[in-house]
């Protein structure tokens, strides 16, 4: 069995103003800097969370999907 070295973590921090992570070694926040409008950096801010749910429930569908073929490999496996 080959074993692969962990990742190294990045160094993150947290935007003031758009509050993603970013990385320590960056000066500006790669997400928000390029905006200056409040009105368009509240309209990123919204679609990010809005593309995060929709993203969390595709995770909640995945697990549920995992638990129902593993329940079934165990029902054939007896």
């Amino acid at each position: 069995m080959i074993f692969l070295p962990p990742l190294p973590l990045r160094k993150t921090k947290r935007c003031e103003r758009c509050g993603l992570r970013t990385p320590k070694s960056e000066t500006a926040c790669q997400h928000c800097a390029t905006i200056s409008d409040g009105k368009a950096l509240d309209d990123f801010i919204q679609e990010w969370n809005d593309n995060h749910e929709g993203n969390k429930s595709l995770g909640l569908i995945f697990f549920i999907i995992s638990l129902i073929l593993i329940g079934g490999i165990a029902i054939v496996a007896l």
